[in-house]
């Protein structure tokens, strides 16, 4: 019996060691590699241990990556870059719009972690040290990120998609001033300026809101000629604001206006002109028809 008792043990050791080989050999089997798009063109392809072999240049304490911008792509590319668009194996999606003048001050960095699966997320350029050699993306908790997907980062990444601003006509994609934003309807771009919706639909006003406002629902009628399907506007920092069809066609006020810098801004309101929900510095609205 105590012989028998002794090897049980070892017997139950060597099918754990076993265990651990075959799910440490089969970790990086399943997982998904990384695209790197620009313009629809593929630049760059790797798995977990292809990417490996890259040196990384961006290193902050356990944190090692690539920067986007002269880690993987030129750097000469980051000022004509208009969109950066991140999807991830799960189907998650992270849009960052004319990152230089929205986000100044960060990088787009790629974050490999110990499986090979990889992570996207906006750092500072210039970053002090995060406490205990940790920082964002680390999965454990340094710089008060633990590296999960969040409002400039998106976790288990396999496509980056880079959308440059074209050589010609880039004039006419150029934004033409302060109370400017971009109209998307399907697809199609097109900047408006406040004056311009003025021309579309008449200013009003409602109770406790001041200055004038402009009815977000007749800007996108007179421009979509139908119902949308749902609406996003998008302000700075990312901040989104989706109305979905029930909302379109409810009672809830749903307006632009002139804040006091001059800038355009979306508010959503109830009753009473009680501000329901809003988004500030608004540089993108976009429309999806059915």
């Amino acid at each position: 019996m105590r012989g028998g008792q002794g090897f049980r043990p070892l017997l139950a050791l060597v099918f754990v060691c076993a265990w651990l080989i075959a799910v440490t050999a089969g970790a990086g089997a399943g997982t998904p590699g990384i695209t790197v798009m620009v313009d629809g063109t593929v630049l760059w392809q790797a798995d977990g241990d292809t990417a490996a072999k890259r040196p990384m240049d961006y290193r902050r304490g356990a944190l090692r990556g690539w920067r986007l911008y002269g880690g993987i792509l030129p750097d000469s590319q980051r000022a004509g870059t208009r969109r950066i668009a991140v999807e991830s194996a799960s189907g998650g999606t992270l849009t960052i719009d004319e990152p230089a003048r929205e986000h100044p001050g960060l990088d787009p960095v790629l974050f490999a972690d110990r499986a090979g699966r990889f992570r996207f997320m906006m750092v500072p350029q210039e970053s002090p040290a995060f406490p205990h050699g940790r920082g964002p993306g680390d999965g454990r908790g340094g710089g008060g990120q633990r590296g999960r997907s969040g409002p400039l980062a998106l976790e288990d990444v396999t496509i980056v998609r880079v959308t440059r601003a074209p050589a010609a006509g880039a004039a006419a994609t150029s934004r033409p001033g302060a109370d400017a934003f971009e109209l998307q309807v399907q697809g199609k771009r097109e900047w408006l300026t406040l004056d311009a919706v003025a021309k579309l639909t008449p200013a009003t006003r409602i109770s406790d809101v001041p200055g004038d406002v402009w009815p977000l629902r007749e800007l996108v009628r007179a421009k979509a000629g139908r119902e949308p399907m749902d609406v996003t506007v998008v302000g700075a920092g990312g901040v989104r604001y989706t109305i979905d069809h029930d909302e379109w066609r409810g009672h809830r006020g749903l307006y632009l206006r002139r804040n006091a810098r001059g800038l355009v801004k979306f508010e959503a309101v109830g009753g009473g002109g009680k501000q329901r929900g809003g988004v500030p510095d608004v540089h993108r609205i976009e429309v999806r028809l059915r």
